[in-house]
């Protein structure tokens, strides 16, 4: 059972996630892994990788960036 496993950097409260489906080599598919923005501005950064059943990461780390800005105010004609 493959995973897609946090590894470094902010957590962004995110939590791994198992595929769910065989996937053939070569092949291509889509993944998503729920995260939640900091409250704070900033840019914030986190890696994920695969890992086997044993919890041995492979292939390449996966960067995330967020940046959050303050948000412009509300003008009213």
């Amino acid at each position: 059972l493959y995973e897609l496993v946090y590894v470094s950097g902010e957590r962004l409260s995110g939590n791994s996630r198992r595929l769910s489906k065989k996937i053939e080599p070569g092949k291509w598919t889509t993944l998503s892994v729920e995260l939640e923005a900091p409250t704070r501005e900033g840019t914030y950064s986190a890696s994920w990788r695969f890992t086997d059943g044993a919890g041995h990461g492979f292939g390449s780390t996966l960067p995330v960036s967020i940046t959050v800005k303050k948000p412009k105010p509300t003008t009213y004609p």
